[in-house]
This record gives structure tokens, sequence and C-alpha cells, in this order.
């Protein structure tokens, strides 16, 4: 297997359409890990913002799953953005898990008044752009063409 990809990769480096077709492509690649890393600090500055905000007017018989809603959604968005740059599989899952988790845990705070209005608002306000997120990231930073 390594011996065909030194094959390829001296095929590409002796062929200049192949070799800028290439490094194009790598361009690529990265422009679209810093767009979606200033994306991610964007949407963790906020969901940080919100959590906080939160987590201020929260009562002192708040329920865990609100809790547990804060701490694995908006309150670790920024944290997953910032690991996924140097470890993009393992920020990546973070993100997906944590908007799983937080959804789950956001209908389940909403207790026995569950209506479709503020479901479909929990999951565009915090778990969407999360998902989102955490699939780009997966996708941008394990394509290796080198």
């Amino acid at each position: 297997m390594s011996r065909e990809r030194t094959r390829l990769r001296r095929r590409i480096e002796e062929e200049p359409a192949l070799n800028k077709a290439v490094k194009g492509i790598e361009d690529v690649e990265r422009f679209s890990k810093y767009i979606l890393l200033l994306a991610g600090i964007v949407l963790g500055c906020a969901h940080l913002w919100l959590a906080l905000k939160a987590m201020f007017v929260f009562r002192s018989d708040e329920p865990s799953s609100t809790w547990n809603f804060i701490l694995s959604g908006p309150l670790s968005t920024l944290p997953a953005v910032i690991v996924s740059y140097f470890w993009p599989k393992i920020g990546g899952t973070w993100l997906i898990f944590g908007s799983v988790l937080s959804f789950l845990f956001a209908i389940a705070s909403m207790q026995t008044d569950r209506n479709l209005h503020d479901i479909v608002w929990y999951f565009t306000a915090y778990s969407g752009p999360m998902l989102v997120l955490g699939i780009g990231t997966i996708f941008c930073g394990t394509s290796k063409s080198k």
C-alpha cells in the first residue's frame, strides 16, 4: 500500500497539472478549516454568553436535565471547537455527541409542556449548529491529501 502511495505521489510531483490540482485541493481544505474555526469561535462565544446568562437566572430547584442541557450543549461548544482545531476527530465527535445530548436534555427539560415550536427552536438555536460544525470538522479535518 505505501509503495503504491509513494509511486502515486511521485507521479503527481512529476506532472505539473496534477501537482497544481492537488495543491488547489489542499488550499481549499485549509481555507474551509479556517472558516469552520472562525464560525465555531463565533458560535461558541454566543453559546457561552447564553449559557452564562441562563446559569445566573437558574432557580435553586432547577431540574438536572436543564443543567445537563447547558453543560452538554452551549457551555461545551467553545472548548470543543478549540479542541477540534488541534484534533479534528476528537473535537468533531465532541460537537456531534454534545449536540445530540443537549437536544435530548432540552426535550427532557420541557417535561409535560412539549410542543413542536419549542423543539424546533432548541434544535435550530443550539443542537443544529453544533451538529453542522461537528460534521464539517470531521470531514475537513480528517481528509489528508499529503
